[in-house]
């Protein structure tokens, strides 16, 4: 069932933890991963090797470097090309926010104790924060790399709920990825799986917070 068919205590609720990648940013680099690998793996496919790859989790730790980053998913994938084409390519996969996201974090502002848990990485953080700024729009951040935690790991969740002053009955959380969702649920936190920020604002109104 789904969270939004439940009844949601909003007037408990403080704070809103979001994440990033596939709710605020478009995500691309599939049709790039598709040609590479030549027709040998479906996007599903794709996907499953992302989420169980070494090289991802130790680059979205902060355990690895981009060059051996680059080097473990060129061998994971078995792609033909150079590490210096992997990351050129690699550093544009989440550089477009979606349209009117600025507008939706600005209008929760004051209201609710804003915070970003996302799965990224040092190369994608810094663009994020310097070209977009986007770190500035919410109270707290809790980008992967930094914190050597990943989501779905329950660990993770109960990390960033030791970091913040309200319990989980109080947080609500958004995510376009159902396994976090149930992660975030197994802690007591309310969460809601959207995708992109229309289906968030969406939400956020059938939950009267816009």
């Amino acid at each position: 069932m789904r969270e939004t068919d439940q009844l949601i205590p909003m007037e408990t609720v403080d704070t809103l933890i979001f994440d990033l990648g596939g709710v605020f940013i478009k995500l691309t680099g599939v049709e790039k991963m598709l040609e590479w690998t030549m027709g040998r793996f479906t996007v599903e496919e794709l996907w499953a090797i992302w989420f169980q790859s070494d090289a991802v989790r130790g680059f979205e730790t902060g355990s690895i470097d981009a060059d051996t980053f680059a080097q473990g998913v060129i061998r994971e994938y078995g792609l033909c090309v150079t590490v210096d084409e992997f990351l050129f390519h690699f550093a544009s996969w989440a550089s477009e926010m979606f349209p009117g996201s600025r507008r939706l974090l600005s209008g929760l502002r004051g209201r609710y104790t804003l915070v970003s848990l996302s799965n990224t990485n040092a190369m994608h953080w810094e663009m994020l924060r310097d070209r977009y700024q986007l770190d500035r729009y919410f109270d707290h951040n809790f980008p992967s790399h930094e914190i050597g935690r990943i989501k779905p790991e329950v660990s993770t969740f109960d990390y960033v709920l030791n970091q913040l002053t309200s319990p989980a009955h109080r947080v609500l959380f958004f995510d376009d990825t159902p396994k976090n969702i149930e992660s975030a649920r197994s802690l007591g936190i309310h969460a809601v799986q959207v995708l992109g920020v229309d289906g968030l604002a969406h939400t956020l109104s059938r939950l009267g917070i816009v």
